[in-house]
C-alpha cells in the first residue's frame, strides 16, 4: 500500500518469511522504494494489481511498468495492459533456459528510460530462484540508474541477482506442479509449460511430472507462433510459456481393445481456451422438466450461468411472437405485406442486404427473417398491445421497450426465458414453468420435498389460442424446412423440426430456438461483454450445437406433428399453406399492412419493372445461411438495431400511429 509507514530494510527478510505461501503483502520503503510481494504467483499477480491501481491514481500516473519473468501466471497481468493500468516486459531466456537478470534487466530498464523516462515506478518480477531474498543493491546494473523507485515482488523468495534456470531438473517437479495448479483445468484443457519449442515439436510439461511431445498436426495451430520474427510476448510459443493441450481418448466408444487392460489410447493436440462463451438448455414442453443445462463453457473458470442469468438481445429469435400477435389479430400465413422501404419518425429500419421483395407472404417473410415485415406487422398490432402479448410466452415487459425495433430483438432475454417461450408454440399453446429439481430425499429415501409439475393440456395454463400455437408450428416448421434454419431437417433427414435462427446487431449475439414435440432447446453465443462475434451468424455459431444434440436426443424418436386443432379453417396446402380461424373465414377484417390482391398486382409489377430497368433481380435466398448458401454468403446480420436515443413514433391527432399499405 502506497501510504504504509516506513520499514527499514532489514526487517524486510524475517516479514517476508513470516507471510511466505499466504496472502501477499507489500513494504513501503525509501529512498529507493522496494516492494516486495510473497505467495503464490496468483497472490503475487493480485498484489501487482493492487500496486498498479494504486500507482495509477495515488501518483497520477497514466502507467506502471511491470518486468516479468516470461515463465510467470500473467492472465491478471495481461487484463491490466489491456486496461491500460500497465506496461508489461518479458525477460528473454536464452537457449539454455537461463535468465541472465544482470543482462536483462540492465537492457529492459534502460529501454523504459528511453521510451517513458524516470517518472513512472517499476516492478520487477522474477518467479522461480533459490530461497534467498535479494535486495535492490544486489543489482549492480541498476545502480547507475537514478529512478525514484523500483518494486520487486517475490513468491517463492527470489534471488534478484545472476541467473535464474528454468530447466526441469534445477526446477523441480514440485515448482513446476505449483505453477501448474494455480491455473485451472478446463474439461480437457490441460494446462501445461512449453520446455522446448521448435518448428518440428514442442515439448511441454503437465502436472504430475508428465513431458507430452506435440508433432505434425499436434502443433499445426502454433507453428507460426514459434518463429523469432514474433513479436508479442503474449503470443510467441517458447521456453517457460504456458499453454493448453487437449486430452481425447481414441476409439473411445470402439470394440477394438487398445491394450491388454482395454483402456483406450490417449491423444494430445494444442488447444486454447475459448475467450467466447455459450449457453444451451433443454425442455420437455409437456411438463417444463429440464432435459440439459449448460450454464458455460467451464465452471471452474467462469461461474456465471449463462442460461438462467445472462440477459441478452434476442435479435430474430424474437419475430415469432411478433407474427404470433399478427396471426391472432387475423393475418393468416398468406396475407401479403410489403416487403419495401419505410421510416418511422427518425429510425429506418432495413433487411440485411438492404434489398426489398415487394409483396410478400407472412411465411415466407418468416422463413427468410425479413425485417420490414416483421416491424410493419407490430406497428399494425400496435406496440402496447404487443408488449402485452408477448408477456403470455413469460416474457417481463420491462425488459422489452415500447418501441417498434422490439420486432427486431431490441429487448433483453435469457434462454431459460426463450426455451419457456418456445415450448409454448411446441405444446399447443400452454406456459410451463420448467423446473430442475423433481425431489429432495434425506439419507433414508424421506421424500422431503416433491415438485408436482404443470401438464400441458391444463385449460388453466392455457397462453395462446391452440389454433395460434398450430398456425405458428407450421411457419416455424418451413424456417427449419425451406428458411434460414433448412439445414436442421435437411441434417437430421425429418420434416417434424421447427425453429428460428437469430443474430443481433454486430453478430454480438448468435442464437438458434427450436424444438420437436419432446423437446425445446436453445443455443446461445457470444461474450460476456457483448463484442462482436466476428462476422459469426446464429445459423453458424448456435445452430450447430442445436443440431448435434438433437441428433443423439432424437435417434429413436418417431415423427410426430400437432394434431389439427377445431375452429381453424385450411385455405390452402402444401409449402403455402393457409389457414383462418372459422370465426374470420366471413369478416372483412381491417388490417392495416395487409395487402389486397390489386395493390400486391401493383406492388408486383412496380418490383419486376425497377428490376428490368436495373437488370438485376432482387434476391430469392435467406439473407442468413441455410444449407444450400455457399461459404461466401454465410455472414449475415438479421437485423439492424436502432439507435439508443430512438423515440417511438408518436400518435398524431390522438390517433394511432397508422402504416399505410403503399408507404
Amino acid at each position: 500500500n502506497p501510504s504504509s509507514l516506513y520499514r527499514p530494510s532489514k526487517e524486510i527478510k524475517k516479514d517476508i518469511e513470516n507471510v511466505k505461501n499466504k496472502i501477499a503483502i507489500s513494504i513501503h520503503a525509501k529512498p529507493n522504494e522496494i516492494f516486495f510481494t510473497s505467495g503464490g504467483s496468483e497472490s503475487n499477480c493480485m498484489a501487482i494489481q493492487g500496486l498498479a491501481k494504486s500507482f495509477n491514481g495515488f501518483y497520477l500516473y497514466d502507467r506502471f511498468d511491470v518486468i516479468t519473468s516470461r515463465i510467470e501466471h500473467n492472465s491478471i497481468l495481461d487484463n491490466l495492459a489491456e486496461s491500460e493500468f500497465i506496461n508489461s516486459h518479458y525477460l528473454n531466456v536464452n537457449d539454455k533456459g537461463v535468465i541472465n537478470l544482470d543482462k536483462e534487466l540492465s537492457e529492459t530498464v534502460e529501454n523504459i528510460h528511453y521510451y517513458n523516462g524516470s517518472d513512472s515506478p517499476i516492478l520487477i518480477s522474477i518467479q522461480y530462484a533459490n530461497n534467498e531474498i535479494g535486495t535492490i543493491q544486489d543489482i549492480k546494473s541498476l545502480k547507475k540508474y537514478k529512478r525514484n523507485k523500483y518494486i520487486f515482488t517475490h513468491t517463492d523468495a527470489v534471488q534478484a541477482f545472476g541467473q535464474i534456470p528454468i530447466d526441469v531438473k534445477e526446477l523441480g517437479i514440485d515448482i513446476l506442479d505449483s505453477a501448474l495448479a494455480e491455473i485451472p483445468t478446463a474439461d480437457n484443457l490441460i494446462p501445461a509449460i512449453v520446455l522446448s519449442a521448435t518448428q518440428n515439436n514442442i515439448r511441454a510439461y503437465t502436472k504430475g511430472g508428465d513431458v507430452i511431445l506435440l508433432q505434425g498436426n499436434e502443433m499445426k495451430m502454433a507453428q507460426r507462433y514459434i518463429s523469432s520474427a514474433v513479436k508479442s510476448e503474449n503470443r510467441k510459443i517458447q521456453r517457460g510459456a504456458v499453454i493448453r493441450l487437449l486430452r481425447s481418448f481414441e476409439n473411445e466408444n470402439s470394440q477394438t481393445k487398445q491394450n491388454s487392460k482395454n483402456i483406450p489410447k490417449i491423444s494430445w493436440k494444442l488447444a486454447q481456451l475459448p475467450q467466447v462463451e455459450s449457453a444451451f438448455v433443454v425442455v420437455d414442453p409437456q411438463n417444463g422438466a429440464i432435459k440439459a443445462l449448460i450454464g458455460g463453457f467451464d465452471y471452474n473458470i467462469n461461474k456465471f450461468n449463462h442460461v438462467t442469468q445472462a440477459q441478452r438481445q434476442p435479435g430474430s429469435t424474437f419475430k415469432p411472437f411478433i407474427f404470433s400477435a399478427a396471426i391472432e389479430k387475423g393475418y393468416t400465413p398468406g396475407s401479403f405485406i410489403n416487403d419495401s422501404p419505410v421510416s418511422f419518425g427518425n429510425w429506418t429500419p432495413h433487411n440485411y442486404d438492404h434489398k426489398f421483395l415487394g409483396p410478400i407472404s407472412l411465411r415466407r417473410a418468416l422463413e427468410k427473417s425479413k425485417n420490414i415485415p416483421a416491424v410493419r406487422l407490430m406497428n399494425s398490432v400496435g406496440v402496447k398491445n404487443t408488449i402485452d402479448y408477448i408477456t403470455k410466452f413469460g416474457f417481463d415487459a420491462k425488459d422489452h421497450p415500447a418501441f417498434l425495433p422490439t420486432a427486431l430483438g431490441a429487448g433483453s432475454v435469457s434462454p431459460w426465458q426463450m426455451v419457456m417461450a418456445y415450448s409454448v408454440f411446441a405444446n399447443g399453446g400452454f406456459k410451463i414453468e420448467p423446473y430442475i429439481v423433481q425431489e429432495v430425499v434425506n439419507n433414508t429415501n424421506v421424500i422431503l420435498s416433491k415438485r408436482k409439475p404443470q401438464i400441458a393440456g391444463d385449460e388453466d395454463l392455457r397462453a395462446i389460442d391452440v389454433r395460434n400455437a398450430y398456425v405458428m408450428d407450421s411457419m416455424l416448421r418451413s424456417v427449419a424446412t425451406y428458411g434460414t434454419a433448412a439445414r436442421t431437417n435437411a441434417t437430421l433427414k425429418r420434416s417434424d423440426l421447427a425453429g428460428k435462427t437469430g443474430t443481433s446487431n454486430d453478430y454480438k449475439d448468435a442464437w438458434f430456438c427450436g424444438y420437436q414435440l419432446t423437446r425445446v432447446a436453445c443455443a446461445w453465443v457470444g461474450f460476456d461483454q457483448p463484442r462482436s462475434l466476428g462476422r459469426e451468424t446464429g445459423g453458424l455459431a448456435a445452430m450447430p450445437i442445436w443440431i448435434e444434440f438433437m441428433k443423439e436426443a432424437l435417434k429413436n424418436t418417431p415423427e410426430q406433428f400437432q394434431e389439427f386443432p377445431e375452429g381453424l379453417i385450411k385455405l390452402a396446402d402444401g409449402r403455402d399453406a393457409n389457414f383462418k380461424y372459422a370465426e374470420n373465414v366471413n369478416k372483412a377484417l381491417a388490417l392495416e399492412a395487409e395487402m389486397s390482391e390489386s395493390e400486391v398486382e401493383y406492388e408486383t409489377k412496380k418490383v419486376a419493372a425497377k428490376n428490368d430497368a436495373f437488370g438485376a433481380l432482387l434476391p430469392n435466398k435467406s439473407n442468413e445461411n441455410n444449407a444450400q448458401q455457399t461459404p461466401a454468403a454465410r455472414p449475415i446480420i438479421e437485423h439492424n438495431s436502432p439507435p439508443k436515443k430512438v423515440e417511438p413514433p408518436k400518435p398524431v391527432n390522438n390517433t394511432p400511429f397508422v402504416l399505410q399499405p403503399n408507404n
